[in-house]
């Protein structure tokens, strides 16, 4: 984060993952690559983070534009730029060559990680949640992104034997669940708020972001399904599809919004955060909109904070934890009936 803001002079006002990340490359603490690309995304720094890293790196880079859509069109678009990458980077680095074979392969250990997502989903709806609070922030990305696909289909595996193992004993993440919260956009930095939610009987088996739908199982992508689009898709198109899933506050709110309330009914959540990154141009102007909206169709009363996901002062820190910790006693109370939480 000061490489990127105090050397390079890069605003730090925009979101520290954002920031940290850019330094990372332009420390040299993380090789560069001999191509960056990337493609639009509602979190415009994500993407511009990416083409400066390429520009003072000096390596070649290749921007994918999107439609404002999330329909076929946006499919067929993006695809057909990515044809167009294929061509460049073949063109530009000597011993680089599109294997279509390959990506199939990918493809499908995708979609056979997605299915044990959708199984761990369905086991977040237990009562109490088999996850602990700190372990559902973690937000793996599908298989064929990593340099050995197999062992992340593996981990998926175990991922989802674990929880069904500690459901089936009933074993929850935290000692003794009291409430149910799904946490919205970004995770808190440090410790001592998943002490404070372990401390009070708080689960947590939601964390709203982008790519939560897809990522934690929610939506389902598979891979050769025809039904959503009414066609067979071609494997750069199938390759596109998980990013029509984001719901991010892209094109419209509702798909967030919507996204998050299904989520909350089926897995009976008591009250939401919503953790407003700072600098996160994406979620700031739309809390006032889900928090309206979980109320008036769910009746779940909605925290609103703000701070950083990796850098924080103890005085930050102590502050979120202590509206935290009201909200909590607040939402316990009223759940049973209470005059105050225990």
């Amino acid at each position: 984060m000061n490489i990127a803001v105090g050397k390079f002079g890069f605003p730090d006002h925009t979101c520290d993952r954002t920031m940290t990340a850019l330094g990372l490359f332009l420390s040299g603490e993380v090789p560069l690559p001999r191509l960056m690309t990337s493609h639009r995304v509602p979190c415009d720094p994500i993407r511009w983070s990416t083409t400066a890293a390429a520009k003072y790196g000096g390596v070649l880079f290749y921007d994918i534009s999107r439609l404002n859509s999330c329909g076929f069109q946006n499919l067929q678009c993006s695809a057909e730029q990515i044809e167009d990458l294929v061509e460049f980077a073949e063109k530009s680095m000597p011993g680089i060559k599109y294997d279509e074979s390959k990506l199939i392969e990918d493809l499908e250990i995708d979609a056979r990680a997605a299915q044990y997502m959708y199984e761990t989903y369905e086991l977040r709806k237990k009562v109490p949640c088999p996850i602990s609070p700190q372990d559902v922030f973690h937000t793996n990305r599908v298989p064929s992104r990593y340099p050995h696909p197999e062992k992340m289909l593996e981990y998926y595996r175990m991922y989802r034997d674990e929880l069904a193992e500690r459901a089936a004993k009933g074993k929850g993440g935290v000692p003794e669940e009291k409430l149910r919260i799904a946490w919205l956009a970004t995770g808190p930095y440090g410790r001592s708020t998943f002490d404070l939610l372990a401390r009070k009987g708080v689960a947590l088996p939601w964390f709203h972001i982008g790519a939560a739908a897809h990522t934690f199982g929610l939506a389902r992508a598979d891979y050769g399904d025809e039904s959503v689009y009414g066609r067979k898709l071609t494997p750069l198109q199938e390759l596109v599809v998980n990013w029509n899933t984001n719901t991010w506050a892209d094109n419209n709110i509702n798909k967030w919004v919507e996204t998050l309330i299904t989520a909350c009914r089926d897995l009976k959540i008591d009250a939401v955060v919503d953790f407003l990154q700072i600098g996160c141009i994406v979620t700031k102007n739309v809390k006032r909109i889900t928090a309206q909206r979980v109320w008036e169709e769910l009746r779940i009363p909605t925290l609103d904070v703000e701070g950083r996901e990796l850098v924080a002062n103890e005085g930050a820190q102590a502050e979120l934890n202590k509206k935290l910790e009201e909200f909590v006693d607040m939402c316990i109370a009223k759940k049973y009936g209470t005059s105050s939480a225990n």
